[in-house]
């Protein structure tokens, strides 16, 4: 885990392997409309939480 901090990542427990799986096939579906928008697949995403 060290070496990914170091590589700017950032971990996030998903929970169970279902879960897991989930949000996999939500960000295939979300590569998916990337592609459909002409942008390249190596396109970097990242989440950011709002105040509520």
């Amino acid at each position: 885990m060290d070496l990914a901090k170091d590589l700017g990542f950032t971990g996030v427990d998903a929970g169970g392997l279902a879960q897991a799986g989930m949000i996999e096939t939500v960000a295939d579906a979300v590569r998916f409309q990337i592609l459909a928008l002409g942008r390249t697949p190596t396109i970097a995403l990242s989440l950011q939480e709002l105040e509520p």
